[in-house]
């Protein structure tokens, strides 16, 4: 092997190193304390880019793409072998529900063409239903959400406003709209008073005070001779709460829940500004 020592190349043109063998040129630092690097710098000489090996006992080979790179796209080792590692552009993948960890994701929004198309066998989570709005100058008696079978829903009542002092009532229908009788276990008041029922077929709101405003989240199955619902409440300025456990009691293996219509307590009604949104459970 030949060796040259000098400081300095400077040419007039373009140079071109023509190794033979392997066709490799070594760059190898003359002290042996440090890694080779190749250090190219800008037209001032101000400013380089250093390219250096590592540091470890690794050994491997890079080849570059044979394809020309085109806008957007990432470098990516398309395939390896022995050390020996091909590369090749790539488009950068789209993340799909099944893959993305919302609990990473905190603020802001994600822009629709960064999603690929999904659909809940995936497990998409949350999907809106049905949005039920009263408008202002407006006031109905009961409000009903038509329930499909072996589904799994939650609602969210952002708000609910009556005409008079009062809290939801709910009632578990069947296919031909009478109400069913359900297992009750609920929790009421700032000292959560507990009462338990049976043989009713009401199941109630109550936070132990009634009021002119409410809201409450639950949560529901609604697959035959296994239906329930979990419900937490609060009304509004209060520091009371309702909170209930409801199911159908142990003899009744087929009944589901049909429809879940809320009524109030008092024969209030419910007025403008009341906004409860039903979501179903996307399921895998």
């Amino acid at each position: 092997m030949s060796e040259i020592k000098i400081n300095h190349i400077k040419s007039v043109h373009s140079m071109r190193l023509t190794p033979s063998g392997l066709g490799a040129v070594e760059i190898i630092n003359k002290t042996d304390n440090d890694d080779g690097a190749l250090e190219l710098f800008n037209t001032g000489t101000q400013k380089s880019v250093i390219i250096k090996a590592p540091s470890n006992d690794a050994s491997y080979q890079l080849t570059f793409p044979t394809q020309n790179p085109v806008l957007n796209q990432f470098l990516r080792v398309a395939s390896t072998l022995y050390g020996n590692s091909q590369l090749d552009y790539s488009d950068v993948p789209f993340p799909t529900f099944d893959s993305t960890n919302a609990s990473t994701y905190l603020e802001g929004t994600i822009p629709v063409g960064r999603l690929s198309e999904f659909n809940g066998s995936v497990g998409g989570g949350l999907k809106l239903a049905t949005s039920f709005t009263i408008n202002d100058g407006v006031s109905i008696d009961n409000v009903e959400f038509v329930l499909n079978q072996n589904k799994f829903y939650k609602i969210v009542a952002k708000n609910i406003n009556f005409d008079g002092l009062d809290y939801p009532v709910a009632y578990f229908l069947d296919d031909s709209g009478t109400a069913q009788t359900v297992a009750l276990n609920r929790f009421q008041g700032s000292a959560d008073s507990n009462i338990n029922s049976s043989s009713s077929n009401e199941i109630t709101f109550n936070t132990g005070i009634s009021t002119t405003s409410y809201g409450f989240t639950a949560e529901l199955s609604t697959y035959t001779g296994i239906s329930w619902m979990t419900y937490i409440g609060f009304s509004r300025d209060t520091f009371s709460k309702a909170e209930g456990y409801v199911t159908f009691r142990q003899n009744d293996s087929t009944a589901r829940i049909n429809t879940l219509r809320f009524e109030t307590k008092n024969n209030s009604n419910y007025i403008g500004g009341t906004i409860i949104n039903l979501y179903e459970y996307n399921q895998t």
